[in-house]
């Protein structure tokens, strides 16, 4: 789009966001968000400046035909509400700046939907995974070269080789339903029919984070199949007014972009699970694969109430995509285990929901929550999941999430490992899992698991992210670095982990041009980063700790650097006795942390939250050994 002043209808890129002025919408991954005509009307013209500064009355008259006099209401209220379903989608995303006196500019340049983004530009700031792009591709060939690097001592523990399964991709299927409002119910719905490829176990399914990137409307089935390494894409349509439900489902071979079979299915909300099964019978009869689905089994695994079904599709879909969609979540989820009281899977979500809410959200309702009251409703919720179905991998997920906020490391691991023996390809289980052992110092447990999600959702930078900070943990830091960078490129939270492993390795001025760079990072706790960074460059005896540090989880290095490894483990002993950063921070094999390791002030953390116990019946880290006595010691 550069060079020209015309606007067009054709589609374009703003960094992660797919732009449709056709259909009034901004695209983000699996989520959306609509525009009404007019304002899309004045983010084309900002676009078609291509950055240049586009002024008010050039706005009001190209897009309302109005003069300032009569038309600036309209205009005010239009950037509001274009900046705000920006927000929506990506938080950490600045989309117009306002420049005094002269108009509005546009803070990313727009690209053609057809191109693929590339890596962040000096005018194009780093951005989340929801695109295909250089950064992505370039994140999975790093991953081959790593798995090879590591393998065998960190490839994971297999008895027999890994079988050669048919691979495929579910991208999320498009809400064509009269209002355009069911959203997350499609979500739902798409992500339900992933699962129950992957269950069978006949195939390799690409992770939700992976293929809810694309869709087939603006990225070719060729491409995508590239990018994912699979061989076949599911894509589809949802249309639903009321009971009445439409989901047309096509499969897709990928190296040739050829429709393998297509079928559109009109039925009700109670045929949902018969819809499941008959795409998974029709998969497996293209792919000569029997799959062994029936909508019975299905139905046994969730609820027979169609009404509760719906509820738990759509605010699993909500938990998947954590922020203020957790409220939502929760909503939903009560809402079906009121209508049926004995649905397993939804009391596991719901557990689930309550247990990470106070990690994203401090409000609900106006109201200040209490950590330790959801806390507590996700006990209760994952044991009456539990008790209703011991094999249901949600309600044995939702426990060991229990059981690990309860420093009842053993139970959690257990549990974890439960839900894998009933779904080993769930990489949200793995997830968990793979924290459990980086929280307890055990990195080679954890790289394991890490690898493994990645094999399963390769282009998930915030997996990237972990595995390369494992690495780092276990020595290999030119590696682990490599790939937080990588992941940084494209995903702004990660330029925080690389800024405090830059900080680590004494790169202070990388450090601070990581953080001035990453123009779609927070911003506010990108200053507070920037911060710490230009204290360490440049000590000043007068500097204070912002109070910000005590209520939001700043790197530990950073807080070494910065005001030394003392003030970091009061600091870090705040997080642990805090709903802030609780049993983060105390094993990660860093610098700073290791220096400390002979400091009672550290030994006290580790002793609170249980690891010594841990270790004696799982094993120690390579850093830590028994003494006589049931003493131990860490170097």
């Amino acid at each position: 789009m550069s060079g020209t002043t015309e606007t067009s209808t054709e589609p374009f890129r703003l960094g992660p966001v797919l732009v449709d002025p056709s259909a009034n919408r901004i695209v983000l991954g699996e989520r959306e968000a609509r525009l009404e005509p007019k304002v899309m009307d004045a983010l084309t013209r900002l676009a078609a400046a291509s950055g240049a500064v586009v002024s008010r009355d050039d706005l009001l008259s190209s897009v309302w035909g109005e003069t300032s006099a009569t038309g600036d209401e309209n205009l005010t209220r239009s950037v509001s509400q274009l900046r705000k379903a920006f927000r929506e989608l990506a938080p950490d995303l600045t989309i117009v700046e306002t420049i005094p006196k002269r108009g509005y500019r546009l803070a990313l340049s727009p690209r053609k939907a057809s191109d693929e983004p590339g890596a962040a530009t000096a005018d194009t700031p780093h951005r989340p995974a929801a695109t295909i792009s250089r950064p992505l591709a370039a994140i999975g060939a790093a991953l081959v070269v790593l798995l090879l690097a590591v393998a065998p001592r960190f490839a994971p523990s297999r008895s027999e080789p890994e079988p050669d399964r048919p691979s495929i991709a579910v991208l999320p299927f498009s809400d064509l339903s009269p209002a355009s409002d069911q959203r997350f119910f499609v979500d739902g719905l798409s992500e339900e029919i992933l699962s129950v490829l992957a269950r069978t176990g006949a195939l390799r399914v690409v992770g939700r984070s992976s293929s809810f990137q694309f869709d087939t409307a603006v990225d070719e089935t060729r491409r995508i199949g590239d990018a994912l390494d699979v061989d076949f894409v599911l894509s589809g349509s949802v249309r639903r007014d009321g009971r009445d439900i439409r989901v047309m489902a096509t499969l897709a071979e990928a190296p040739s972009g050829f429709t393998v079979w297509t079928e559109t299915y009109d039925r009700t909300v109670a045929d949902l699970f018969e819809i499941q099964a008959e795409i998974a019978g029709a998969i497996g009869t293209a792919l000569a694969e029997p799959l062994g689905v029936d909508a019975d089994s299905l139905r046994r695994k969730r609820s027979e109430n169609d009404r509760a079904y719906a509820l738990f599709l759509e605010g699993y879909a909500q938990w998947s995509r954590r922020g203020d969609d957790l409220i939502g979540a929760i909503a939903k989820l009560e809402e079906a285990v009121a209508i049926a009281p004995d649905f397993a899977a939804a009391w596991g979500a719901l557990s689930l929901a309550y247990e990470v809410l106070p990690a994203y959200a401090t409000t609900v309702d106006g109201r200040e929550i209490v950590p330790a009251v959801y806390w507590s409703n996700a006990a209760r919720t994952a044991r009456r999941a539990v008790e209703l179905d011991p094999n249901s991998a949600l309600a044995r997920h939702a426990m060991g999430n229990v059981h690990r906020k309860q420093l009842l490391w053993r139970d959690a691991e257990r549990n974890y490992r439960a839900a894998l023996a009933i779904e080993p390809d769930n990489h949200a289980v793995m997830e968990d899992l793979a924290e459990l052992y980086r929280f307890a110092g055990l990195h080679e447990a954890a790289l394991e698991v890490y690898l493994r999600m990645l094999e399963l959702d390769p282009l998930n930078p915030n997996y990237t992210d972990d595995a390369g900070e494992t690495m780092h943990f276990l020595g290999r830091t030119d590696a682990g670095v490599a790939l937080v960078a990588r992941a940084a490129a494209i995903w702004p939270p990660s330029a925080f982990s690389l800024s405090n492993l830059y900080v680590e390795l004494g790169r202070l001025d990388e450090a601070k041009r990581v953080l001035t760079g990453c123009a779609a990072c927070d911003a506010s706790r990108r200053a507070l980063y920037v911060a710490l960074v230009e204290q360490a460059i440049d000590p000043s005896p007068e500097f204070v700790l912002p109070d910000a540090v005590r209520r939001q989880f700043v790197n530990f290095e950073l807080i070494s650097a910065a005001v030394g490894p003392e003030r970091m483990l009061d600091v870090m002993e705040h997080y642990n006795l805090s709903a802030i950063g609780p049993q983060m921070g105390p094993m990660d094999n860093t610098r700073s942390i290791r220096a400390m390791r002979a400091d009672p002030q550290w030994r006290r953390i580790v002793d609170a939250l249980g690891f010594p116990d841990y270790w004696r019946e799982r094993g120690w880290p390579a850093f830590c050994e028994p003494l006589d006595g049931g003493d131990y010691r860490c170097r």
